[in-house]
């Protein structure tokens, strides 16, 4: 089976304090995270950058409709 290249991406997951660089296997990029099913994962077996982005998308929508209600009651 014949691997597509351009759609591929490499996740290295990676302990606390390991830096090492692997070189790519069959030149498919190596990426930092990735999202998979809505989720984003990290190479540091964490999810913080997916829950900041979604956190901050709600805050936004909070604050939204939080001014549209000032509005309507004066």
């Amino acid at each position: 089976m014949l691997c597509n290249t351009g759609k591929c991406k490499e996740l290295v997951v990676r302990k606390k304090g390991d830096y090492t660089v692997y070189p790519t296997l069959y030149n498919i990029k190596q990426h930092s995270s990735i999202p998979v099913l809505g989720i984003v994962l990290q190479n540091n077996c964490k999810f913080s950058q997916d829950l900041k982005n979604k956190l901050y998308v709600r805050h936004q929508r909070i604050a939204k409709i939080t001014q549209q209600q000032h509005i309507f009651f004066f």
